[in-house]
């Protein structure tokens, strides 16, 4: 299962239908339940357009160490000014939105 965490607001494309993809994919738009799904996951994926230093805080930092998370990829912006929040995002891998579709 893929724990997939998005803004209510933002538009994906349906990603049921690749069939590279044979896992079921739980889309989150809070992050309570994201948690939840996340800790069942065998991967995460978080489309978070714009990083601030409070969103990172409350809730990319882990205690503990990274390894107990499934593999978590984070999809953002190419924002200079929010890369300097990715230093304590628990995330294994940072994939720039311009280039998610590939």
């Amino acid at each position: 299962m893929i724990a997939l965490y998005a803004p209510p607001a933002f538009s994906i494309p349906e990603l049921s239908g690749n069939t590279f993809l044979e896992l079921e994919i739980v889309r989150c738009a809070d992050w309570g339940s994201f948690r939840e799904a996340r800790a069942r996951a065998q991967c995460a994926i978080l489309i978070i357009p714009h990083l601030t230093a409070e969103l990172v805080r409350e809730h990319l930092q882990i205690t503990g160490s990274l390894s107990s998370l499934p593999p978590t990829v984070l999809v953002t912006e190419t924002d200079p000014a929010s890369l300097r929040w990715l230093a304590g995002a628990a995330v294994h891998e940072v994939v720039w939105l311009a280039q998610a579709g590939r």
